[in-house]
């Protein structure tokens, strides 16, 4: 039997059904299905989204002005962004000669320190130290020295002994896509006018060729050496990237601290990609400047010297506590089971008492992406829910909820109409939707563009400013991946790199599914140095002998002998294998049918790559 009051609130919700209302909360009308019927019809007035800049990047942007200045009185000199190149370089004037510690971003960046350093001294480099192993530090190098010296040994190159390692794994391992990722952080195919700046460094990070020489004094343990007539002190920090090195002048109460701290937040995720980066070791690497007598203090990227200790102490501490701040809070609440999405709407920024301007402003690295990383640097792609073992393809699923929200034009609609709200977010979240079901639908990549563009215009952290407004070229046409992608190509043909590095990045580009199972045997012949090289595919997986044995070689199913400039040329897709043999300098011998299969079954080239629609 019904009691009175469930009796009255059914009788209610009858009258309420009746009268066709539903229990929606107050101020909120009921949606009307018919405005939802129809096609969709885009507004193109919500596509010409205004530019603007927050009085904050434009302030944050002169601290990179090009500058070449002196530390006090002492024999240091301070290269800064020449030529808007994204990196500093810091020369040490010595009696017997010049200390350069790291060398610019590419050979155009190493000419202009060339000539600035040419006016500083007319005393010849007598050696270089390379912070880390970043292509920012330490590719204009070919333009400052002759590398033969270096090959010699006559002039010393200084680096941690996993330089080679860690600059072969981030800068070729994944180069190709990190290069095309860094194009969208740096901005580098935004017109002049967008004001592209980084937050870390300056304005120009991605293009011209890289005039890379190996480092020839790989250093074990911290230690102190000489010269140019200077004495140093190196010593080991590790923190922004794993063979970072820092140096001490004791002479000069100077210390030089690589990129262990920038003019903005630390990175500790850096949205083109790298290794993860252990928190605690960084924000330690401060510190050590600490362990010194120092008044100087330089880094790679910072604007300036920061003068005196106490000064010193409070950058370095405030800057190494907001890592750890982002790192423990994020464990703890990890601990908790949040997810990185979770923990990323928590650390939307920084407490009030860590913020030391420009030192923790979120400018390079940003509070939601340092402390997700965590997550995923500790414990994986894995969050703990078993839903996503397996989950639904992102093109199944996007034609599945967008079927499910009422199809394909209801979702533009709410899409636009949120646009036009002033709410970019959801319009670009919406069309995603809409991009996963169907990556060619105009209207959505023209809304999402415009949502993108809003949100990047409002956007100080420079990063994520250039990949909002790079995202809504892709989109609307005005930037074509392809020419990216043929960026990314020049500059690694412009690059002179060792034959047993482009052979190991054939590894990444083997088609699984054209060569299966089946076993090939291909060796290569330098003529002009006598080296061989025995590849071997067995099981969809390229194996390489950089020495093999004379009977492996010989056995090999086909054996290519020329010149190393033209495997160069063939490796790096600049040639084929037809013109190789026909130009002369080249001669097959085996089975050219096994020569062809083993090309074939590698992908050619770097594919462009439309993040926005995939």
């Amino acid at each position: 039997m019904k009691t009175p009051l469930i009796a009255l609130a059914l009788a209610l919700a009858a009258l309420l059904a009746a009268c066709g209302q539903s229990g929606a909360p107050a101020g909120e009308l009921p949606e009307n299905p018919a405005a939802d019927a129809g096609p969709f019809e885009l507004d193109r007035s919500l596509l010409a989204v205004e530019r603007s800049f927050p009085d904050y990047f434009l302030a944050h942007k002169e601290y990179f002005a090009p500058h070449v200045s002196r530390v006090g009185k002492t024999p240091v000199w301070l290269l800064r962004n020449l030529g808007g190149w994204a990196a500093n370089s810091i020369v040490i004037e010595g009696p017997e000669g010049l200390v350069v510690y790291d060398t610019g971003v590419n050979r155009a960046h190493g000419r202009l320190l060339a000539k600035a350093i040419a006016n500083l001294s007319d005393k010849p480099i007598a050696a270089i130290v390379y912070s880390h192993h970043h292509v920012d530090h330490v590719s204009g190098t070919d333009q400052l020295v002759d590398p033969a010296r270096a090959a010699s040994g006559e002039l010393p190159i200084y680096a941690w002994h996993n330089f080679p390692a860690e600059y072969r794994d981030e800068n070729e391992v994944v180069g190709p896509i990190m290069g095309l990722r860094a194009m969208y952080m740096f901005g580098a195919a935004l017109p002049a006018e967008e004001n592209v700046h980084q937050g870390c460094c300056g304005r120009q990070f991605v293009g011209g060729s890289r005039g890379y020489v190996p480092p020839n004094r790989l250093v074990e343990a911290d230690g102190r050496f000489s010269a140019g007539g200077v004495d140093f002190e190196l010593f080991h920090t590790g923190g922004e990237a794993a063979s970072e090195i820092g140096l001490y002048l004791p002479a000069h109460r100077v210390v030089l601290l690589g990129d262990e701290l920038y003019p903005a937040l630390a990175n500790l995720y850096t949205i083109r990609g790298a290794k993860f980066r252990d928190a605690q070791k960084w924000a330690a690497a401060g510190r050590k400047a600490l362990a010194f007598d120092v008044e100087y203090l330089l880094g790679t990227h910072l604007p300036g010297p920061i003068v005196g200790r106490e000064a010193i102490t409070a950058v370095v501490e405030t800057h190494g506590d907001a890592i750890l701040y982002l790192h423990d809070q994020a464990v703890r609440f990890m601990l908790k089971g949040e997810t990185p999405d979770q923990l990323s709407a928590r650390f939307q920024a920084l407490p009030p008492f860590l913020d030391r301007d420009p030192y923790t402003r979120a400018m390079y690295g940003t509070p939601q992406y340092n402390a997700a990383q965590q997550f995923v640097g500790y414990l994986g792609v894995h969050e703990g829910d078993a839903t996503q073992f397996r989950r639904t393809a992102p093109a199944e699923r996007g034609r599945r909820l967008v079927d499910l929200m009422g199809g394909r034009d209801r979702v533009l609609r709410k899409a636009q109409a949120a646009l036009a709200e002033g709410d970019p977010q959801w319009c670009a979240e919406l069309t995603t939707l809409a991009l996963r079901r169907d990556p060619a639908d105009e209207d959505a990549r023209l809304l999402k563009a415009a949502a993108l563009r809003t949100l990047g215009y409002a956007e100080t952290n420079p990063q994520w400013r250039n990949w909002y407004l790079t995202g809504a070229g892709e989109l609307d046409g005005s930037i074509d991946p392809e020419d990216l992608a043929k960026t990314i190509s020049d500059i690694a043909r412009g690059s002179d790199l060792p034959i047993p590095v482009l052979l190991d990045a054939m590894r990444y580009r083997v088609a699984a599914e054209r060569i299966g199972d089946r076993r090939l045997q291909v060796a290569f012949v330098l003529t002009d140095s006598g080296e061989a090289y025995l590849l071997t595919l067995r099981n969809a997986v390229l194996h390489r002998d950089d020495v093999p044995p004379a009977e492996a070689l010989a056995g090999a199913d086909a054996t290519l002998t020329l010149e190393t400039d033209k495997l160069r040329k063939v490796l790096l897709g600049e040639a084929d294998l037809r013109w190789a043999l026909l130009t002369g300098g080249a001669e097959l011998s085996g089975d050219s049918d096994a020569l062809r299969d083993f090309f074939g079954a590698l992908e050619r080239g770097i594919p462009a790559v439309g993040f926005h629609s995939q």
